[in-house]
């Protein structure tokens, strides 16, 4: 009966997503443009806020590939990826669990007979990306290796297909031509065949299908070993290529992707390739996308040197309090507001000596911490990261000794720090805010509140930081998780 039920709400579900994604493309973007740079790219239809969603889509394919990750795998179906508390084994490994006999029996028809004795053997997870690789394959076999013969002009009418998906990913590009090394992609390929040779009757099965590409099985060996080294570069170079087990923007096996900034009407729409500027400087991002991705990044951000996250650890000149520069391997440097020259030693030995108060095991932990913190104000721009580390502990300390208000002080003074160099909606910070916010109730609860000069305000402003966080946390997470937080506002509300 439970499956049942499940089987039903699955259908349902599927009928409104297709509704939705079709609404949702008819007011936010349009896939209707393309150049020799972007190639094919989505424009905004009109004016997206921060937090709408942009598209909800099925993933074309799913692996396991983390070895790291292993002990989750019992606690999602391996077919439709819904979380499971009772489960329904494999028949004969015991890695695969679904929440249903309906979902394994689907699951073997489809692809897991196939891979079985792999997971028996552990050796889809020492074979990474081909894993994933392989089960396109095994998709595209079910369907004939069907392909697309367009040009751009009939990619932009209709450019993916709900029933065959398959032809539009392997037209996707590799840039296989362009890789120095694919050494290691037919090494693994090449394994993927031996194992289906010897451990599998997949190539005999396929020969007597009416859509098998090649009528000898010499040919439809290297055929398929083709595809499947195609797909791992396709895969390595596919920015979308993304670990379901710690992306909760994922609901089972479909992702829902959101805006994270506003995006203004006929603007294109971006999608980061996970080398964050503010995780790495201009000459690594650069490097690192040709290498991966064979492009070189044009964004906002490497277009301007003065947008590089670099700028925000500059001293302050004593003249006029605008930026001193910190270039390495240099000893002068220029206030970029008035031009003066400075010998950077000074600032250098000035900043040294309030990291060794940091650095001290002496038992007055306090008064250290805020002669370092008294030391940087006087020579470090606002947001320089050495405040991170001092702010941080100046909150742990009144964290250990139960005091509120300072906890708050010293919170938000780090919270402005990492909003300016990691984002103000970026993940870890929704998470910290929540964090911060409970010890500071914990606090509360277990100390003197009476020691607040104002408690009244003073839980507005821990309110405030919950609903900060679960409006932060909303762009990674669906609301049924997010909304847990509003627990925790009603119950300050009605202190």
């Amino acid at each position: 009966m439970h499956s049942q039920k499940w089987i039903v709400i699955k259908k349902v579900f599927m009928k409104f997503q297709n509704f939705l994604m079709e609404k949702i493309n008819v007011w936010h973007m349009h896939l209707q443009n393309y150049n020799k740079d972007s190639g094919r790219h989505i424009v905004a239809n009109t004016n997206i806020r921060r937090g709408d969603i942009l598209f909800i889509e099925k993933a074309f394919i799913f692996a396991p590939v983390f070895k790291e990750n292993k002990e989750f795998y019992s606690f999602k179906c391996y077919n439709c990826l819904k979380d499971i508390i009772s489960s329904v084994p494999c028949k004969f490994c015991t890695v695969c669990v679904y929440c249903d006999e309906n979902c394994r029996d689907v699951s073997w028809k489809k692809c897991h007979k196939w891979e079985c004795k792999g997971m028996q053997a552990s050796i889809w997870f020492d074979l990474g990306i081909a894993f994933p690789a392989f089960k396109a394959m095994l998709k595209g076999a079910s369907l004939g290796f069907h392909t697309v013969e367009s040009n751009y002009d009939e990619d932009l009418k209709c450019f993916g297909d709900k029933h065959d998906n398959y032809r539009y990913f392997n037209r996707l590009l590799s840039n296989i031509y362009k890789n120095k090394n694919v050494a290691p992609y037919i090494v693994m390929a090449a394994i993927v065949i031996s194992y289906l040779e010897k451990y599998t009757d997949f190539f005999p099965w396929f020969l007597k299908q009416p859509n098998c590409p090649k009528k000898d099985l010499d040919s439809l060996i290297k055929y398929v070993g083709g595809l499947i080294t195609k797909h791992i570069a396709q895969l390595a170079c596919n920015s979308s290529t993304i670990e379901h087990w710690t992306s909760s923007s994922f609901i089972c096996d479909t992702i829902v992707v959101k805006a994270l900034e506003d995006i203004p009407q006929n603007e294109e729409i971006f999608n980061c390739y996970g080398i964050d500027y503010r995780g790495m400087i201009r000459e690594q991002r650069q490097y690192a996308c040709r290498k991966l991705y064979h492009f070189e990044c044009k964004c906002i951000i490497c277009s301007d040197p003065a947008n590089e996250l670099d700028m925000l650890d500059s001293y302050l000149c004593p003249k006029c309090k605008g930026l001193v520069p910190e270039i390495n391997n240099t000893v002068l440097s220029f206030c970029i507001n008035c031009g003066e020259k400075y010998h950077l030693k000074p600032f250098r030995k000035i900043n040294t000596e309030a990291q060794k108060y940091m650095e001290s095991d002496s038992p007055n932990q306090l008064e250290l911490l805020v002669k370092s913190l008294k030391i940087r104000e006087k020579i470090l721009y606002k947001h320089h990261k050495d405040f991170e580390e001092v702010y941080y502990r100046l909150y742990s300390f009144y964290v250990e000794h139960g005091d509120a208000e300072n906890m708050f002080k010293y919170f938000h003074l780090w919270l402005e720090n990492e909003k300016a160099r990691r984002g103000s909606n970026s993940r870890g910070i929704g998470t910290k805010l929540y964090e911060a916010a409970l010890a500071i109730l914990h606090c509360l609860q277990n100390g003197q509140p009476k020691n607040c000069t104002n408690l009244k305000a003073f839980l507005q402003n821990v309110e405030f930081m919950i609903k900060e966080a679960k409006v932060i946390l909303n762009l990674y997470y669906p609301a049924y998780i997010t909304n847990r937080l509003n627990r925790k506002i009603q119950f300050i509300s009605t202190k």
